[in-house]
């Protein structure tokens, strides 16, 4: 069994094509700016499998709030997120092109999720977080 068909049998239906759509966005994007050396195969697994896997200890039956710092392409939070619903993300992400990709997986997704184009030490947010990555 290859790592997308493992991660087809982890998430509901809905989740499973929003990462399909989210990886596909990855490897469109990625062809015109360096979001991720994960491709193909290797991105269903350690893009996507991975990230599920390394969060599977939080709660997804409630209302969690994850901050994901640096988040890249996304890498572990999207994923997660995409997979548990409840999840409330948000991401603080110094890089503005890839705060524009991660707008646009957001907005194409329709995922809620709250992209800070800030270093964490420069935030004046008050908002508590459960977890953070």
């Amino acid at each position: 069994m290859n790592f997308k068909d493992k991660v087809k049998a982890m998430v509901s239906t809905e989740s499973f094509a929003k990462l399909e759509k989210y990886v596909e966005l990855i490897e469109e994007k990625n062809k015109v700016m360096n979001l991720t050396g994960f491709k193909g195969d290797r991105l269903w697994e350690e893009g996507i499998f991975e990230s599920i896997d390394l969060l599977q200890d939080i709660p997804s039956d409630q209302e969690v709030k994850l901050l994901d710092i640096g988040a890249g392409a996304g890498f572990p939070s999207v994923p997660f997120a995409i997979a548990n619903p409840n999840v409330s993300l948000t991401i603080y992400e110094p890089i503005a092109k890839r705060c524009k990709f991660l707008e646009l997986v957001n907005e194409e997704l329709n995922l809620g999720i709250e992209i800070k184009n800030i270093r964490a030490e420069e935030t004046k947010d008050d908002k508590v977080f459960d977890y953070v990555t």
